[in-house]
């Protein structure tokens, strides 16, 4: 997989930089402990709520269910990051659609967040299939199937965006502009 069209967006070169300032560089050094200890929050399971942050200038507690599998209470964790560090306001006395945009917001940061982009491309000549592709990175970030599907796809959509937006015209006209790959039905140079 071609990653030369990717572009990150300033929230992802922020984190970026940190996790790598912090020695993450691989999925496996993707610790939410560590990753908590970071921002200075601290991880609490919690037998009676629902996944939540509880959060103000000087204090960060990520509540996560005990009854969550690893997968999942990774999921949860990544997404709830991102309140204390984008958001202000308690969501119980915010308006509807400023808690639906902050819910938005939170579901990009937790894609970026959890499997950065940097940490991908090393992993696609492992397998031969788009499927191996995608079970493989649930094993490797140890998240739920369904959120790899949607950063694969934020992934390709930003690969597009990148081509389509003129990042193309630094490179050479002789060699195709696309090659089409079986293995992963996706466009690369």
């Amino acid at each position: 997989m071609d990653l030369s069209f990717y572009k990150t967006s300033e929230v992802e070169e922020w984190l970026y930089d940190l996790y790598k300032a912090n020695g993450i560089y691989h999925a496996c050094d993707l610790d939410i402990d560590h990753i908590a200890s970071i921002f200075n929050a601290v991880i609490v399971e919690s037998k009676n709520c629902r996944s939540q942050v509880i959060f103000d200038d000087e204090f960060c507690m990520i509540l996560l269910g005990e009854h969550l599998d690893n997968k999942t209470r990774r999921e949860h964790f990544f997404h709830e990051l991102c309140h204390p560090l984008m958001h202000v306001g308690n969501q119980n006395h915010l308006p509807r659609g400023l808690v639906d945009l902050q819910e938005i917001q939170a579901a990009q940061f937790q894609l970026y967040s959890s499997i950065p982009v940097y940490m991908i491309e090393e992993l696609v000549e492992e397998v031969n299939t788009w499927s191996q592709f995608e079970h493989l990175l649930s094993e490797e970030f140890q998240l739920p199937l369904h959120l790899v599907k949607k950063r694969l796809e934020q992934i390709k959509n930003r690969v597009y965006d990148g081509f389509i937006s003129g990042g193309w015209s630094h490179r050479t006209l002789s060699k195709p502009i696309f090659q089409y790959d079986w293995r992963f039905r996706y466009f690369y140079q």
